[in-house]
């Protein structure tokens, strides 16, 4: 392990943790291109979900009391039907083309939501609630682009903001669906494809960057007002849905 390595990806792991401590999503969307850069593609993808996890676990004991039980838990339910039929979309199908239909859903939304979404912000809903078919689907939805291209937050992130739900809601909402997905995928990976002892080297040397930097970012989220949070989460968004199609060429 190359220390100039260690400390580049440290610092890239600290800057990608604090945006998504702050706002609940984003952390692939700046490590994934350096990741993939130093790593071959299967230790990128075990690395940035083990870390992952660290930074939802990290702010966990913070906010699962703004956990939207009712609405997380269809999620969820979703999530793990969704999983699974993503597992067969990515033995079956094209892995560009998903990327890039994921990339052109999720920009546009985003962009429509930026546009037409000024009345849905402010102190928003704590509880929010969609129809029960809905909520499954937005959780299936999550699940296929989880274990077909390791985009746990995006769906959730959107439909969330559609629902006008409040920043804490929000933010516990994904941190709480991130740690149920990534779990899974991480299991999946290490049952399915296998994890090198390298790459657990890597996962737990990088973990510590991403613990102190979504603590960080959780603090920034306290001063950053809803107003801010929600055009915050739809810029991610959008430049995650911009990345996805960038990466699909």
């Amino acid at each position: 392990m190359d220390i100039v390595q260690l400390l580049l990806l440290s610092a890239v792991t600290f800057v990608a943790a604090l945006v998504q401590g702050a706002v609940g999503i984003g952390f692939a969307l700046f490590v994934t291109p350096i990741f993939l850069t130093v790593f071959n593609s299967v230790i990128a993808v075990q690395v940035t979900i083990f870390i992952t996890l660290v930074t939802a676990i990290a702010v966990l004991p913070k906010i699962y009391q703004h956990f939207p039980k009712p609405l997380l838990v269809r999620l969820i339910i979703g999530n793990a039907f969704g999983a699974i039929i993503g597992i067969e979309i990515y033995r079956l199908s094209d892995v560009t083309s998903l990327k890039l239909g994921a990339g052109i859903i999720v920009t546009v939304l985003a962009l429509y939501l930026l546009a037409t979404g000024k009345e849905r912000m402010g102190a928003g809903n704590a509880s929010p609630s969609g129809l029960l078919g809905v909520d499954l689907g937005v959780g299936i939805a999550t699940g296929i682009m989880t274990t077909t291209l390791g985009m746990t937050g995006p769906a959730a992130a959107l439909y969330l903001t559609y629902l006008h739900t409040t920043k804490q809601a929000t933010r516990s909402a994904i941190f709480g669906l991130v740690v149920f997905g990534y779990s899974f995928g991480l299991l999946a990976q290490a049952t399915l494809v296998g994890i090198e002892t390298s790459t657990w080297m890597w996962a737990i040397a990088l973990a510590p960057a991403a613990y102190i930097g979504t603590l960080v970012g959780d603090r920034v989220s306290n001063k950053i007002d809803p107003e801010t949070f929600t055009k915050l989460i739809l810029a991610v968004l959008i430049a995650s849905g911009t990345m996805a199609i960038y990466s699909a060429f």
